[in-house]
């Protein structure tokens, strides 16, 4: 029964009973959570002493590493030294190539992007090479076309040569023809003369005879008419013998001397074409010797850019060997880096899978991130600590494609370590560099080149990181714009409040 209102307090009373008993539970569940905290920090504890230990290891492999490093640079200098000593008289001519020595050495400090850029290098110049040695190829068979030009021109020189021989040899035998032409002149004139003093002869016996005849009588003269006879037909014959022998001395006479005026009609037309002829060929020569000229020219032009192209065909090679060179040098640098050889091993073995799977899981591989995008030379360091080990992940199109390539690994035991981010998962994340001032700091990303479609992948491992210009500059910005910062020497400065830094090995 309620007494002056006990009820109240009695219902007070429970509800407080209850209340104490909720509370020590939460007591219970606090003191619970204290202990877990405490073991925890008993964890943290001993989880920061392993650290200092490894930092104090890794300051020691650092300091280690640098002297080797410093005693190669040193060792690299007197070399170099040496070198110089060597090549101060050819200082001028060989400035570029000591340029592109010096750019050769900026680019070994490139380290891994640099890697990733040698085996495209190499092949375009290996495309290079196989271009420039099918343009030797067609200027030797050019050279060779020349020379056999130059051969036949010099095979038409010697013909024409023996063309002038012949000319020269018709002239000769022209101007003998005209000095027999001359003395059978001579001799028709001669004979000519002689005929007619023969006639005049003749003309003056007959005369004579006559006259001795008008002196004397027939009848005084021959004893008969038939003697007289007989005689007047002896003479008569006699005279007709002696004109037909005139006759004929007359017919080879004029025969003699239409031949002569034949053969020296035919010695003045061939004389006429010997003169073209030879003015023929004396153009024909100066033509060929022009043209000879211009192919030794263009032959000497020849040689001198085969000579040129045999030298870049030399230099290329001689650079491609150091590139191969100093390929190999970077690879054996990243599989001495703790953690690289089973990633380098993962990439070996997806590569393997690749070349023996289908187009579409080749299609859907775009990759390791580092192999992704690009970047100025002097942030190579910046990019390097920031992203670490991510820069090896695989950049695969789907999950899918990511579970296929590893259910081949798996399925065909290959080693090494596999980390795949797939575009369809990772999404671009934006984040606020207003507290960033351009003159300060800036966010890595946007100095870095890459494809759109890779967006996400970059926001999601760069996204998060200004690189600023000092260490101060990383404190400040890191403890107020919730944001990773890092310089270009790789002090980083975390957003969470962990600042590191130190020699970063290049």
């Amino acid at each position: 029964r309620e007494v002056a209102g006990t009820e109240v307090y009695t219902e007070k009373k429970k509800g407080a009973e209850e209340e104490l008993a909720a509370t020590d539970t939460i007591v219970a569940q606090v003191g619970d959570s204290l202990r877990m905290v405490a073991d925890r920090l008993e964890q943290l504890d001993d989880e920061k002493e392993t650290l200092e230990k490894y930092k104090i290891v890794d300051k020691r492999r650092r300091a280690v590493e640098f002297a080797i490093v410093e005693g190669d640079m040193k060792e690299a200098k007197s070399k170099m030294v040496d070198a110089e000593r060597d090549l101060n008289e050819y200082e001028e001519e060989t400035g570029e190539a000591r340029g592109r020595f010096e750019k050769e050495n900026l680019d070994v400090e490139g380290g891994k992007k640099t890697l990733a850029k040698l085996k495209v290098q190499c092949k375009v110049l290996v495309w290079n090479l196989t271009e420039m040695e099918g343009e030797i190829e067609k200027l030797t068979m050019s050279k060779e076309a020349l020379e056999l030009r130059v051969g036949d021109w010099r095979n038409e020189t010697a013909g024409q040569d023996d063309m002038k021989v012949q000319l020269d040899e018709s002239r000769i035998e022209l101007a003998g023809l005209d000095d027999k032409m001359g003395t059978i002149g001579h001799r028709m004139m001669e004979v000519m003369g002689q005929a007619e003093a023969r006639k005049e002869e003749l003309a003056l016996l007959e005369q004579d005879r006559n006259q001795m005849f008008a002196r004397k009588g027939r009848r005084e003269q021959f004893d008969t008419r038939e003697d007289r006879d007989d005689w007047i037909n002896e003479e008569m014959r006699i005279i007709e013998e002696q004109l037909e022998s005139k006759q004929i001395q007359i017919l080879e006479l004029a025969r003699t001397l239409q031949e002569c005026r034949d053969r020296l009609r035919d010695g003045k037309i061939a004389m006429e074409a010997t003169k073209l002829e030879r003015m023929e060929v004396e153009e024909q020569m100066e033509i060929t010797s022009t043209n000879l000229r211009k192919d030794l020219l263009s032959k000497a032009d020849i040689s001198r850019r085969l000579t040129g192209k045999v030298q870049a065909t030399n230099m290329l090679r001689q650079t491609r060997e150091e590139l191969a060179e100093e390929e190999r040098n970077l690879e054996h640098k990243l599989k001495t880096i703790p953690g690289m050889r089973p990633v380098l091993a993962g990439h070996e073995s997806i590569m393997k899978v690749l070349g023996r799977s289908s187009k579409r899981l080749q299609d859907g591989y775009y990759g390791m991130v580092v192999d992704n995008f690009g970047c100025p030379d002097k942030m190579t360091t910046a990019v390097d600590e920031t992203a670490g080990m991510k820069l090896f992940n695989h950049v695969v199109e789907t999950d899918k494609i990511a579970t296929e390539l590893l259910a081949e690994l798996n399925k065909q035991k290959l080693p090494g370590v596999f980390n795949f981010m797939p575009l369809n998962r990772i999404r671009a994340r934006q984040y606020d560099y207003s507290m960033a001032d351009s003159h300060e700091a800036f966010p890595i990303m946007e100095k870095l080149d890459y494809d759109e479609d890779l967006v996400g992948i970059i926001s999601f491992v760069f996204g998060k990181t200004l690189v600023c210009r000092t260490m101060d500059i990383v404190v400040r910005l890191a403890r107020t714009s919730n944001l990773d910062c890092i310089t270009l020497d790789g002090e980083k400065g975390s957003s969470k409040g962990v600042l590191s830094g130190g020699y970063i090995s290049r």
